[in-house]
């Protein structure tokens, strides 16, 4: 081999690489603690600090009452602030941050509604996406002891974060820095009107055979999930605010075989044999409005704009009835 060849892959090219490693940790070390703005719950975290006001009630729930709540004001007196979020921050995404907002607020809200999927409680994320949507959110000491202290995995730092995770250490904190913005509570700009027809069958309904997927749901908790709902109760309770869970619109198809195998009952004595958790109230939102097959698009999610609206009502007058 060439003299020159030696010296480049011997001395230039180690020195290269050892360059651009210190660069690159030099750069993650100036970015730590940047506001990240990856998704609507990064944004909806950072907009906490900007809060007005004190509400009476703090509205969560997952993609379904979210994609409401985006469109729809189901709160026309300011009593309601819209924390809602999506499946995979999970249970103990509403406990850290009702936490956060309870820091923030100095008063916190007097009611907790959880408007969800009955699979939102008993949701464990995976791996993949707790990083992503619950260990690299709520990044403060406090919090990650709590998620390890409820058994979820923990992400302890790399020797050499920056090498190891570019997208994680440097884009998205750099991103953050540059874009991120504050998301406050708020609801979307429509009112949820009466007359509004509902879109029949046909169309872009979910298919029967797709809908299968959700029969066999039988309600269980898991330990993780057990846990993280007995201590966000127990948060509750030691601010003084209460916890109501209403079911969010379900395919009539799939109510009626939970019914069959008393799935939502055994759930709900699950959760209210759980520490801090007898008080709990549940509201039936498919007990005051139908919601046949055809309602939904996929299996969750309501059709545009009939059934959407429909669903806002519903919610509208159970807020305004929490006193």
């Amino acid at each position: 081999m060439p003299a020159e060849w030696k010296r480049f892959l011997l001395i230039r090219l180690p020195i290269w690489v050892l360059g651009i490693v210190a660069a690159v940790e030099l750069l993650a070390a100036l970015l730590a603690g940047a506001p990240l703005d990856r998704h609507p719950l990064d944004r909806l975290v950072n907009g906490l600090p900007d809060l007005a006001g004190n509400a009476e009630i703090a509205l969560t729930g997952d993609s379904v009452t979210r994609e409401l709540a985006k469109y729809y004001d189901v709160d026309t007196d300011g009593r309601v602030l819209n924390l809602t979020t999506n499946k995979a921050s999970a249970v103990v995404g509403v406990l850290l941050l009702w936490r956060r907002l309870s820091e923030t607020a100095g008063t916190p809200p007097r009611h907790l509604v959880m408007a969800v999927t009955p699979e939102f409680l008993t949701y464990v994320p995976d791996p993949a996406t707790y990083q992503t949507y619950v260990w690299s959110v709520f990044s403060r000491d406090d919090e990650r002891a709590t998620l390890r202290k409820l058994g979820y995995p923990d992400f302890p730092a790399s020797r050499f974060p920056a090498v190891r995770s570019l997208q994680s250490t440097i884009y998205d904190p750099l991103m953050g820095r540059l874009f991120a913005t504050g998301e406050p509570p708020t609801f979307g700009p429509t009112v949820p009107q009466t007359g509004i027809p509902t879109e029949g069958p046909g169309g872009e309904e979910v298919s029967a055979s797709l809908l299968r997927a959700r029969f066999d749901f039988d309600g269980s908790l898991s330990d993780v999930a057990a846990r993280s709902l007995s201590a966000l109760c127990s948060q509750l309770d030691g601010d003084g605010a209460t916890l109501t869970i209403g079911w969010a619109p379900t395919p009539e198809s799939v109510r009626r075989t939970w019914e069959e195998h008393g799935v939502l009952e055994r759930l709900r004595e699950r959760i209210t044999r759980l520490e801090g958790c007898a008080n709990t109230a549940f509201l039936d939102i498919n007990g005051l409005a139908a919601f046949p097959d055809h309602a939904f698009r996929d299996l969750h999610h309501l059709r545009w704009p009939g059934w959407i609206n429909a669903y806002g009502l519903v919610l509208k007058d159970l807020l305004a009835g929490l006193r």
